[in-house]
């Protein structure tokens, strides 16, 4: 029986790894292949300690190299984030702030960029678990072989058909949630330039990031 028992052990290590590895591969291909894509996306924001949740619509582009324009359109005044060719703005029109990064420091993380945008090959930054499938996607819990603050754990939504992510939520180190979920993809599709650039209007403070 232990024989039986340890050979079934082993049968589900080596399956996970393969799952893992063949996902990994999959993932990364398929959003290599992707010049383009728009989408309307919600971001629920979760507080661990408050229990409270704020739920913000808008649209997300991409466009290679690693531009893209996030826009929250909502009852707060929203916000707008674009990643230029050179320059990171985090944009609060209701605060009259934009905050100013360097475009490189955009996808240095585990954050929720590289996931959207297929910025990273998974097995080599996590162990990948299959879960199942909730809600007609397939679910993978990704748990962080070196963790840090902005992420301990996550899982993404995985449609086997189109081979996109259409849900992704992150946990960082408070117990904290970000998750987005995007709907109307449309993929290869024709972006001007200029979506991706920002001149702070006037009055408007302009505070630099730093580390």
């Amino acid at each position: 029986m232990r024989f039986v028992f340890s050979f079934f052990c082993v049968l589900l290590f080596f399956s996970s790894q393969v799952f893992a590895k063949d996902f990994s591969q999959i993932f990364h291909d398929r959003y290599e292949a992707i010049l383009s894509f728009r989408a309307d996306c919600t971001q629920i924001l979760s507080n661990a300690g408050s229990g409270e949740t704020e739920s913000r619509k808008g649209k997300i582009v991409f466009k290679k190299p690693g531009l893209v324009r996030w826009e929250n359109t909502d009852k707060t005044g929203g916000e707008l984030f674009i990643v230029g060719k050179k320059s990171v703005w985090d944009y609060f029109p209701q605060d009259k702030i934009v905050y100013v990064g360097k475009s490189k420091d955009a996808f240095a993380s585990k954050n929720m960029l590289r996931f959207l945008t297929g910025g990273t090959l998974l097995s080599e930054d996590f162990t990948l678990e299959n879960q199942g499938k909730e809600d007609g996607l397939v679910k993978i819990k990704l748990v962080p072989k070196n963790p840090d603050p902005e992420l301990v754990l996550a899982w993404l939504w995985w449609n086997e058909k189109t081979q996109l992510v259409e849900r992704l939520l992150i946990i960082d180190f408070f117990g904290n949630g970000n998750e987005m979920r995007l709907s109307d993809i449309e993929l290869d599709i024709s972006l001007v330039d200029s979506l991706f650039e920002f001149t702070p209007p006037k009055g408007v403070s302009v505070e630099p990031v730093t580390e």
